[in-house]
């Protein structure tokens, strides 16, 4: 390794510095060992004082990610200090300094670390506990903050909780829309900072569908435009940066990709057979599964198998024979009977027909199948007379406007194009790029399908040899 780091040259420690520094460390290490066990055996004690309290202080002074040591202090603060149901004056001045005092001791710990989970969820507490919390000024806090650090998500998300709160005490709906407009206006000014502030830009996602949702369908698609203009800015600006790449897609619009159905299995040593799909899906009623030579329809049971055993959505079903010596050879789906389980998936447009493959059985798959035989004994699945899960068909794209999505595609693939004459080698431009030519295959807008889907592929066998660490993904995406 070179001796020169950052064009200052590197300096071997001596060995009497090497065993100073341990030594100061040693000390400091076992100062922090004392204090945790001192504060360990007052809470076993149940004294809930403040000397507890100070030495819970103590501890986060020297690590303040100590979790555990949060928790206890909240319990002091509960069982000890806070005055539970406050009557006097004076109850309610000790526990509106005692919450000052919590608020004030996260200030002087965040700048050991501004990015400490537990440290914000405190001052969350703090806040939910206290009565009256002051909002308004926890807004100018986090804005300040974000002034030093303008991409700490811990901030941003902080941010997202303090606005929810003010929108609650929001009295009229004037008020609460000025409330989401100013936070758009905030992201706007984020963003013109720093094109590469993720954070702003996926606050701006979660505010535009809003700020839209009354107006008219021209000025929701002007908007878009406007939109679209900005990113585009950034995306000349800093080719290289994720963050307006990602929001430039979400603007575009996403074509869902089809469910698409593995297969049917079935193994030797047992009568189960196993449908298996490339999302969690669910449906309307059983798929028809057809003997193979009276071609009759075999009657059974389903079940779906997966995380959650309540669930009526999975990537894997069982179905099995009502009669033993039924053995069906293909399974029949309608296209109007498969339902994805997010919108990210489209539902079928055409009727799906496959064989069951049959396949040897190993000892694990028995075992598994043989518990899936069995509580099927007790319970099977049945059709449900609602359609609760979101549906999205094959032109399904950005909801909040209407812009014409093929025109979209094209215009934006055009100007991709443009963008990789004077950045060839932008990875982001050609995954935005393949992304985009994609989405028009998908939607059924190509002039030429099959070129599309090679240029896709060539595009990713360019970006796998330009960016070899994410090679495999290139790959994997080109399938």
């Amino acid at each position: 390794m070179s001796s020169n780091v950052h064009g200052r040259e590197r300096v071997k420690a001596s060995e009497e510095l090497v065993r100073k520094r341990r030594e100061r460390e040693a000390v400091k290490i076992k100062q922090y060992n004392d204090l945790v066990q001192q504060c360990q055996e007052q809470f076993r004690n149940e004294n809930y004082n403040h000397e507890t309290l100070s030495l819970t202080t103590r501890i986060l002074e020297m690590n303040p990610d100590y979790y555990t040591i949060w928790n206890t202090r909240r319990l002091v603060l509960l069982r000890g200090i806070l005055v539970e149901s406050p009557q006097s004056l004076n109850d309610v001045e000790q526990n509106r300094t005692t919450y000052k005092k919590e608020l004030d001791l996260f200030m002087q710990l965040i700048r050991i670390n501004p990015k400490s989970y537990w440290m914000w969820n405190h001052r969350r507490w703090c806040l939910e506990t206290m009565p009256k919390p002051n909002w308004p000024a926890e807004l100018g806090l986090v804005e300040k903050l974000l002034s030093l650090d303008a991409r700490n998500f811990h901030g941003w998300t902080y941010r997202r909780y303090v606005v929810r709160q003010l929108r609650k005490e929001a009295k009229e709906k004037e008020q609460d829309e000025k409330i989401v407009r100013s936070e758009y206006d905030f992201t706007t000014k984020k963003i013109n900072e720093s094109f590469s502030n993720f954070s702003a830009w996926y606050q701006r996602t979660r505010l535009l569908p809003e700020i839209v949702h009354n107006l008219s369908v021209d000025k929701k698609n002007a908007i878009a435009k406007d939109e679209l203009y900005l990113v585009k800015e950034a995306i000349y600006t800093e080719p290289e940066d994720q963050s307006a790449w990602l929001y430039y897609r979400w603007i575009v619009g996403h074509v869902p990709d089809p469910i698409q159905f593995i297969g049917a299995f079935k193994l030797t040593s047992s009568p189960l057979v196993i449908l298996i799909f490339d999302d969690d899906v669910s449906f309307v009623s059983a798929p028809t599964m057809i003997e193979d030579k009276t071609e009759d329809t075999v009657e059974g049971s389903w079940l779906p198998v997966g995380r959650n055993s309540s669930s009526s959505t999975s990537t894997v079903w069982v179905y099995k024979p009502k009669t033993a010596n039924s053995s069906p050879a293909t399974v029949r789906i309608s296209s109007s009977n498969l339902m994805p389980s997010t919108r990210s998936k489209a539902t079928l447009t055409t009727s799906l027909e496959r064989p069951i493959i049959k396949i040897p059985a190993d000892d694990v798959s028995a075992t598994c199948l043989a518990r899936i035989e069995e509580r099927l004994k007790t319970d099977h699945w049945t059709p449900s007379t609602k359609r609760s899960i979101p549906v999205s068909s094959i032109s399904s794209q950005c909801a909040w406007h209407t812009l014409d999505h093929a025109r979209l595609l094209k215009e934006e693939i055009f100007t991709v194009r443009e963008l990789l004459e004077i950045e060839p080698n932008s990875k982001w431009a050609l995954q935005t790029l393949a992304h985009f030519i994609n989405q028009l295959r998908l939607l059924g807008s190509c002039e030429n399908t099959d070129d599309a889907l090679a240029e896709v592929i060539s595009i990713y066998e360019d970006l796998a040899k330009l960016d070899t660490y994410r090679r495999h993904r290139y790959r994997d995406a080109s399938k």
